[in-house]
């Protein structure tokens, strides 16, 4: 009893603990002053009007606003966040809360058996900051290959040398802030050490190991409302509309003369927004082509199935999704080096963060990348051990069986170990986006058709290959990792059942079924207004929507490819050179 009532004093003090300091910083936050707040009226006219204010709005809104000759407006559907958001370790914890759409894909045809219902959890960040608010803060600053590709691809302006004129060079830092840049140290933990140790034993082999970077600054998350939206208030030419929904973008005669809106505070009042220049979709991959769809721009046989007359045939507005498929695998290890829920839930590792903003709560416990050297194939290392299941299986959407499956030490919470997330870079699977009706407030319907093409199961078959082997090498056998193959009933055909695969491999076979069956998003659409040289082409090489005047899309949807890794920090990049593209174009470059 004695030792029951300590830990309760433990609990209720740590409990305290957090509650005041977030206390503290809602309270701070809530009444943080916004000075370019306006409440919407009739005949608001703007130079500039810029739907959505996450990664990419933000950034925009930050370079158009920095010359006072034009006047910009931010349209955003929510508000600040909640103050959570700022501790790195609890990126997930603002997932199915207001400040994410929560959006679900359709039940996938190829793959997702083990997930409740077949369908996929997409969230994306809802308020001010968007996607950044809520991502795991990772940044990746784009392969050369990419930029290649899409210069091979005809799209003029986008190559390495381009990038390098526009000083927008994706593997530069100084135009992306890598000052609050944190590198995970060597000396994290054991697991990090074991990864900087096997990266020479592989190197012959064409792997290539980088430990993670973080948008992380001093223990706190480093997102571009802080980076991009924050350091822009107060600048009289940039006015913010928050809470407010964009409905329609307004179409007449092949030109966007601005955009119907709907503002919460105003329930059923509507208005029109008019921009003497452009209208700029930032919404996201998911939801600038719905608001297309919706405005009456898309194919004929879409807009006809939802009730909307057609304005413009963009016959691939929609299509082209694409998407990271990862294959998670718990690995076990005999040491303490990672991340559990009975470290989380510790006093002293709770005091420390308050007081230094250091430790577990300072990052997302990813290690780092394993590379081929063509980038073809990606295995990170996430150093969670004992993982909370009611949490993992509300943001995986996992049915039970399948994730005690996939996690069977689940209920040991102080269980040492990582999870091996092997994924395909470049995935040929390619889904679609549609408006699902011509009310914007209905989710849009999402079919990513992951692992649709074959090639993607092959490619992240050789990725968990490469990941064995890495866990097979001395470094990471000295704290004596085993894999834990999933015992899936689905995929029983094809074992295990009593085989030991570290003496024997599992067969493609059996890799093939856990990759259809318990793979995963990468959380990084793209695509669905692809830019190209093509006449079909959603956008052109200077993101300028084709067909219709005075509008352009620069969110994740204008990528014709993926990036070979996280995103944020590539669409930093984009808007920034869009931003530069747009001042150009109207001769107020700053």
């Amino acid at each position: 009893m004695r030792l029951f009532g300590k830990l309760l004093l433990v609990l209720v003090t740590v409990l305290v603990m957090v509650f005041a300091t977030c206390g503290i910083t809602w309270i701070w936050l809530s009444y943080e002053d916004i000075p370019n707040l306006i409440s919407p009226s009739p005949g608001l006219s703007f130079d500039y009007i810029i739907v959505g204010a996450g990664t990419c709005g933000s950034v925009l809104a930050h370079e158009l606003s920095r010359n006072s000759n034009h006047s910009i407006l931010l349209i955003e559907a929510g508000h600040l966040f909640n103050p959570l958001s700022k501790i790195p370790l609890l990126a997930t914890v603002l997932q199915h809360s207001k400040n994410d759409w929560q959006f679900k894909s359709v039940p996938q045809k190829y793959s997702s058996s083990g997930l409740t219902n077949q369908m996929q959890s997409h969230p994306r960040g809802k308020g001010l900051g968007g996607s950044s608010q809520i991502n795991y803060m990772l940044h990746f600053s784009g392969a050369h290959k990419d930029f290649e590709t899409w210069s091979k691809m005809g799209i003029k302006g986008w190559s390495i040398r381009s990038q390098r004129k526009s000083e927008v060079e994706p593997q530069s830092c100084s135009r992306l802030a890598c000052k609050n840049l944190l590198e995970l140290p060597k000396n994290y933990s054991k697991l990090s050490e074991a990864f900087t140790e096997a990266a020479p034993i592989f190197e012959s082999e064409g792997l290539k190991f980088k430990l993670a970077r973080y948008n992380i600054k001093e223990g706190l998350r480093y997102s571009t409302y802080e980076t991009f939206l924050r350091p822009s208030f107060g600048r009289t030419n940039l006015k913010i509309l928050s809470n407010t929904l964009a409905r329609k973008i307004i179409i007449r005669d092949g030109i966007a003369e601005g955009v119907l809106i709907e503002s919460s505070e105003q329930t059923n009042k509507y208005f029109q927004i008019t921009a003497t220049k452009e209208v700029i979709l930032s919404a996201g991959a998911f939801q600038t082509p719905q608001l297309l769809h919706v405005s009456g721009v898309g194919p004929k046989k879409v807009l006809d199935r939802i009730g909307v007359k057609q304005v413009y045939n963009s016959v691939n507005v929609g299509s082209n999704l694409h998407d990271h498929f990862h294959l998670p695998l718990f690995v076990s290890i005999d040491a303490k080096a990672s991340l559990t829920v009975r470290k989380i839930l510790s006093l002293g590792e709770i005091v420390k963060y308050v007081k230094t903003r250091e430790g577990h709560f300072s990052n997302f416990a990813v290690i780092g990348d394993i590379k081929t050297d063509n980038d073809a194939t990606a295995s990170t290392i996430f150093a969670t051990g004992a993982v909370d299941e009611k949490a993992l299986m509300k943001i995986s959407n996992f049915n039970r069986e399948d994730f005690r499956a996939l996690f069977p030490l689940y209920h040991n919470s102080s269980q040492e170990g990582f999870v091996l997330l092997s994924s395909c870079l470049q995935p040929q699977s390619r889904g679609v986006v549609r408006a699902r009706s011509s009310d914007i407030e209905v989710p849009p319907l999402i079919d990513p058709r992951y692992a649709q093409n074959q090639s993607d199961v092959e490619c992240i078959i050789k990725s968990v290959r490469n990941g064995v082997k890495v866990i097979m090498s001395e470094p990471f056998q000295s704290l004596k990792a085993k894999i834990h193959w999933p015992k899936i009933k689905n995929c029983s055909a094809y074992g295990p059942l009593n085989r030991d695969f570290f003496i024997n491999e599992p067969s493609d076979k059996y890799l093939e079924c856990l990759i259809r069956t318990v793979g995963l998003t990468g959380h990084h659409p793209g695509g669905t207004c692809s830019m190209g040289s093509r006449l079909d082409s959603v956008v052109d090489n200077r993101l300028r929507f084709r067909g219709i005047n005075k509008l352009r899309v620069v969110d994740a949807s204008i990528l014709p490819t993926p990036v070979s890794g996280t995103p944020n920090s590539v669409l930093v990049a984009i808007a920034k050179r869009a931003a530069m593209l747009i001042l150009r174009q109207n001769q107020l470059a700053v």
